[in-house]
């Protein structure tokens, strides 16, 4: 048995650890189940930047497809004949209250006909406002990709939209 000292004050020495350490043995596991759970998905998309010298274009002429989006549907411009001017998609009735209001099929269609013209274009400016919902430029990206067998502009950039249509 330890022997007391008398000449010293009664000390907390012995702390019970035991509690301490089943705290901690539940805690970890806790901690690492909320990580693992946690999932962050990136979409890639290229941004504008500004050159500090001068750019050089890219070589070869460029269909310069844009895709507008607005509350009254799609425009797909460019420089291609049949682009002239625009090509409206429409909401089916009436301006677009959600993302599924807007026409993707026909987006698709119009994209699948300007690849077969011009197969070498990768590149598409999204001209969007704020208030454009998040799950409609999901949508957008993944309908001007196109599927991984088929890709139809896999290189998207994202561009403000100044005013409305």
């Amino acid at each position: 048995m330890a022997r007391r000292d008398s000449n010293q004050p009664n000390n907390l020495s012995n702390v019970g650890l035991i509690p301490f350490l089943g705290l901690v043995s539940l805690l970890i596991p806790m901690l690492l189940m909320n990580v693992q759970l946690t999932k962050l998905a990136v979409i890639d998309s290229n941004v504008p930047s500004l050159c500090a010298a001068p750019c050089v274009p890219p070589s070869g002429p460029s269909l310069g497809l844009v895709l507008t989006v607005s509350g009254q549907g799609l425009m797909v411009s460019g420089e291609d004949v049949t682009l002239n001017g625009g090509l409206r998609l429409p909401c089916a009735p009436g301006p677009c209250a959600r993302p599924d209001d807007y026409d993707l099929s026909g987006l698709s269609a119009v994209l699948s006909d300007l690849k077969s013209r011009h197969p070498e274009e990768r590149a598409v400016t999204l001209a969007v406002t704020d208030e454009v919902p998040f799950e409609l430029m999901v949508s957008l990206f993944d309908t001007t990709r196109g599927a991984p067998d088929a890709p139809l502009f896999p290189d998207p950039t994202v561009s403000a939209l100044i005013g409305a249509l």
